[in-house]
């Protein structure tokens, strides 16, 4: 192939699935690109065909609406004949995918730098109402500059335009998929987090967080399972890393950081906390653990939103007699974690807590004293005894006196110090160190040893927050907890009633807009002796809009 409408084909960069990318050139302004064609004719399937085409004109309408320096820019979509092509920017470099599969332990620096501008390229994305829905390694490219770009927005939904996608099926790579967009559900930029996250999971682990034998299993453990604490995964990594990963790879998504840039914050202050953290290597068998179904379950699927067809329900089945069949290994590891639960549920009665801070060292022993404390061993028999008149009666050897052995110094015993812990509001329960038997509920005082301490704080109907610390004195620290907000947007018809929240008569008249803690609430409105109400539920910066009509 020479050239693709007007394009020049200078060499083959890569191909798939679906089509080859090409290295090529614009003639006209002498400007290097790349060209990602697809040969309709090839499919057979005409409505394979006709996917694949709008798929091409998509990815051109989603990133033609977005500028960022962190999203691959698109110059031209077009088709020539059977051969549907995308010319866009090329990316001297490689992508991430290529940098995991290389088998090393990736670069501290180079895993934050991507989080980083990925988060930043996505929030762009999101403000501009697009949702990319296929983050992956493969579609994160990383040039030569160390710059790092999203491509392929093939998959992208556009807020408040029409659905692109077929009823009941869903789009993506599934090791990325978000659990809600696995269901067939309405999905916003926190999908996308939930795949960075997943991602940020796999370069600081070595390890996908949901890994399974077949395409089924693996979707279910998106949507049912909890992935396994990071720092269990790799040692190296501080266990503040995995709250964090933990909060992003949440099920639901109103329990998930409000932005993408917010999560890889958290990430990053989370790392500092264990200063020589280290990222590990993917496993050689990790390219190929999710190969199921005859291909690599990275290629795009379409599956059911609801439910599973029973062929592919089998497996499922299987999994859940292999699941009923472990439920006595189960048992035993019940009964190694029976003394921590039952910490947890005395630490709920009140009584006094356990101190923090382990009782100081023993100072060692000296040489003189480990001595005189050591059991006394009987003498070794002598090979050969004497017994010949002579030899008893010989006059014992004068005793020779030995230099006595210096003195070992002492090390001296840690330092410890009090720190008092107080909250608005306060009642948070705070850990220390990732010990869950190292707590309190603030405001409370404990002793620590000196040196660098985590501390994480959980409060009911509030963000979780962690500070990190230098404790090297006696020392307070203040920790505000911030409210799980959401907005509520009460009209009515006529406008101008009366709004009375939870009981209590507000200032503002309908239409208003309302910041509101995170929950249930009752809203009412009243006018001209006409009232009604409703029982809503806010969600932690999701907009609630509920409208009442009233008599005239």
């Amino acid at each position: 192939m020479q050239r693709v409408g007007r394009y020049e084909i200078l060499d083959e960069l890569g191909r798939g699935a679906t089509g080859i990318v090409y290295r090529a050139r614009d003639p006209s302004i002498g400007r290097l690109l790349a060209i990602k064609t697809i040969r309709l004719a090839s499919l057979g399937d005409p409505e394979e065909a006709r996917r694949l085409r709008e798929r091409l004109r998509r990815e051109a309408h989603s990133a033609g609406i977005l500028s960022h320096p962190g999203i691959v820019v698109v110059y031209d979509v077009g088709q020539e004949g059977e051969l549907a092509y995308i010319a866009m920017e090329l990316v001297p470099g490689r992508s991430l995918e290529a940098w995991l599969k290389a088998g090393q332990p990736l670069d501290r620096q180079l895993i934050l730098s991507v989080l980083r501008q990925a988060a930043a390229a996505l929030d762009y994305a999101h403000k501009k109402g697009v949702v990319h829905r296929d983050i992956k390694p493969a579609n994160i490219l990383i040039g030569e500059d160390g710059a790092a770009k999203i491509t392929d927005f093939g998959v992208a939904k556009i807020s408040s335009s029409e659905q692109l996608t077929m009823t009941g099926t869903v789009l993506g790579t599934p090791n990325y998929m978000s659990p809600e967009q696995i269901q067939g559900k309405a999905v916003d930029g926190r999908a996308d987090q939930f795949a960075l996250a997943v991602i940020a999971y796999e370069m600081l682990t070595g390890q996908k967080p949901f890994l399974a034998d077949s395409l089924t299993a693996v979707l279910y453990k998106i949507v049912a399972v909890e992935p396994r604490a990071a720092h269990e995964v790799n040692p190296r990594l501080p266990w503040a890393a995995s709250l964090v990963l933990g909060r992003a790879l949440a099920k639901k998504p109103e329990d998930r950081y409000p932005s993408c840039g917010e999560f890889v914050s958290a990430l990053e202050r989370a790392l500092e906390s264990k200063q020589d953290w280290q990222a590990a290597a993917r496993a050689p068998a990790e390219a190929t653990a999710t190969e199921t179904l005859g291909r690599p379950i990275e290629q795009e699927v379409a599956l059911p939103a609801e439910r599973l067809s029973p062929a592919k329900a089998r497996p499922r089945r299987r999994i859940l007699a292999a699941l009923l069949a472990g439920l006595g290994a189960l048992a035993v590891g019940a009964a190694i974690y029976f003394g921590v639960e039952q910490w947890r549920s005395w630490s709920e009665t009140g009584l006094p807590a356990p101190p923090v801070a382990p009782s100081p060292p023993a100072a060692p022993q000296t040489l003189a004293q480990a001595t005189e404390t050591a059991p006394r061993q009987p003498p070794a028999k002598p090979a050969e005894e004497k017994t010949a008149p002579d030899a008893m009666a010989q006059e014992p050897a004068p005793e020779q006196h030995k230099p006595e052995p210096a003195p070992v110094a002492r090390k001296a015993p840690p330092s410890y110090y009090k720190l008092m812990v107080t909250s608005s509001p306060p009642g948070a329960r705070v850990v220390f160190d990732g010990n869950a038997q190292a707590t309190c509920k603030t405001p409370c005082t404990v002793t620590l040893s000196e040196g660098r301490h985590t501390l994480a704080a959980r409060l009911a109907g509030h963000r979780p927050e962690m500070r990190i610390i230098e404790l090297s004195g006696p020392r307070e620290i203040f920790i505000p907890m911030a409210a799980l907000q959401g907005t509520l947007f009460v009209e009515s018809t006529p406008a101008g009633a009366q709004i009375i929240l939870n009981g209590q008569l507000r200032q503002e008249r309908t239409p208003a807009r309302l910041i509101l803690p995170a929950g249930k609430h009752r809203v009412e409105v009243l006018r001209n002796g006409e009232r009604a109400q409703r029982e809503i539920e806010v969600k932690e910066s999701a907009l609630v809009r509920v409208h009442f009509e009233l008599g005239p």
